[in-house]
């Protein structure tokens, strides 16, 4: 996966017309042309942005509850390099980092078309990007002597990407519809109902929705509870915990579609349907 991430920041800066490699910039190293490095120096969970509820596929006749994916940032040493030498060494190199920093800070987040041509897959949201921010917990004097070359420019990018951990939690009979009571004692008017529903994310592809098509691992997720699932081979979901007798939004995304939502479902739908279709 992080492969795919460097092709994709690579293919961000070679429209930029800014060359680039991902090598460590230790002793000895050398370029061919004028050449951004970006060195990946760390990475770790962004516990910010982690999600906390569990999302539940349909696999055959049985529902899959996982794990939610880890939110991950991926820690770039940016640094600018040259084949000149002298005072014009320092004046290209100078100008390639300025430029670097220009093209990745005009992207807060990764455009898609980025992302699927890096096939950095599995992202429900477009990776955002934070660029030349400051690192204090860093002493960069030691981690230039550990590379073994003088100290030069730089600047830090930070990307968090989406990595999906599959670890499966429990398993069960897969079923259409259900309601189930709650209640304290015998206190029957008390009783709070809990609703299970299913629906499919289809693209209808500019056409009539009855040609729609379903769509493979979507990204669904109940705006106003957070919880979120992912879509099976047949783009079926499932929710297996809304409240009875409320309203909904339900917010698909997937990369390549982008983005689409269902503004009000009423839990039960009169019409037992809960699709979401990308125009």
């Amino acid at each position: 996966m992080f492969q795919n991430l460097d092709t994709t920041i690579k293919g961000l800066l070679k429209d930029g017309a800014i060359d680039s490699e991902f090598k460590t910039p230790e002793k000895g190293y050398s370029v061919s042309t004028a050449t951004a490095n970006l060195f990946l120096y760390e990475v770790k969970e962004n516990r910010e942005l982690r999600d906390p509820v569990p999302f539940v596929t349909q696999e055959n006749n049985e529902y899959t509850q996982k794990m939610p994916p880890l939110r991950v940032d991926c820690s770039y040493l940016v640094t600018a390099w040259s084949t000149e030498t002298g005072e014009k060494k320092i004046e290209v190199e100078h100008e390639l980092l300025a430029l670097a920093l220009a093209r990745l800070s005009s992207f807060p987040t990764i455009p898609e078309t980025y992302v699927t041509a890096g096939g950095l897959s599995g992202q429900i949201y477009a990776p955002p990007t934070m660029v030349a921010q400051l690192d204090g917990g860093r002493n960069m004097g030691e981690f230039w002597t550990a590379l073994g070359i003088p100290p030069r420019p730089y600047f830090n990018l930070v990307v968090t990407i989406t990595m999906d951990l599959n670890n499966i939690i429990a398993r069960s009979a897969a079923v259409t519809t259900l309601t189930t009571s709650y209640q304290p004692g015998n206190e029957i008017a008390s009783a709070e109902e809990r609703v299970l529903i299913g629906g499919r994310v289809l693209n209808a592809n500019s056409g009539p929705i009855a040609n729609a098509k379903p769509v493979v691992d979507a990204w669904v997720r109940v705006d106003e509870t957070g919880e979120t699932q992912v879509t099976n081979e047949l783009g079926q979901f499932v929710f297996t915990s809304l409240q009875h007798d409320k309203q909904y939004k339900l917010i698909a995304r997937v990369i390549g579609l982008g983005e689409v939502s269902r503004q009000v479902v009423n839990v039960p739908s009169p019409s037992g349907e809960y699709d979401i279709v990308f125009p």
